[in-house]
């Protein structure tokens, strides 16, 4: 087995605008693929091959039909950040809505987008009352939790340090603790926000009064 030393300058998963997918490295500024390259550290890969000209109406009439209007660009605006590997905009998104309106749909969707090793599904009572649950976000794109519980969250602060792009403390079972900078950004599920003790101000909530049939085979469509 090889192994190699990083050197000082090099990083991975550097916040440089480049998104590695499937078939190269994309500038996402530009728009412009190049090759991967040994130069370019990553252990985050989207599973999706980049093409210019490529279109999803099923996508798009999906997001239009869920939300309002007025947020379709929001949701857009969300799905990118949550490709970058930085938080430095302190934003979670939480939908609101009742049972069978796209919720689950969407938060699929977005995991099929990034790649489900690069997603977690930690629950906001987990972060806060189990230690090793930090851990967890460790190089992922996205925590997703499609179905917050009613009862009251005592308090928000890891939660916080995420969002705001704090250098947070974890610890694997068994293991010493080490200093984290998890990114993930947080999509989020509930009925109404009603008993979530959280300033709204890092919210972006997207309500929705759309019932959709649930459907399988719609998210494989996306």
């Amino acid at each position: 087995m090889t192994t190699c030393r990083l050197s000082d300058e090099q990083q991975v998963n550097p916040d440089d605008g480049i998104l590695n997918v499937a078939n190269g490295l994309l500038n996402w500024k530009t728009g412009q693929l190049s090759a991967h390259t040994p130069d370019r550290l990553s252990t985050i890969q989207l599973p999706v091959h980049y093409d210019s000209k490529a279109t999803n109406e099923t996508v798009m009439n999906f997001i239009q039909s869920v939300v309002p209007n007025d947020t379709v660009d929001t949701i857009f605006e969300m799905i990118g950040y949550c490709l970058t590997t930085h938080s430095r905009y302190e934003k979670a998104l939480l939908l609101i809505g009742s049972g069978g309106n796209g919720k689950s749909t969407f938060i699929n969707m977005l995991s099929g987008l990034c790649g489900f090793s690069n997603i977690s599904s930690v629950s906001l009572h987990s972060l806060e009352s189990n230690r090793f649950m930090m851990a967890q976000l460790r190089d992922k794109l996205v925590n997703t939790f499609s179905d917050l519980p009613r009862n009251q969250l005592p308090n928000s602060r890891n939660f916080k340090g995420i969002v705001s792009g704090d250098l947070m403390t974890a610890e694997d079972k068994g293991k010493p603790h080490f200093s984290s900078d998890p990114t993930p950004n947080w999509f989020l599920a509930r009925m109404s926000f009603q008993g979530v003790r959280i300033q709204r101000r890092g919210f972006i909530v997207v309500g929705s009064s759309s019932h959709l049939r649930k459907s399988s085979s719609l998210v494989n469509q996306m």
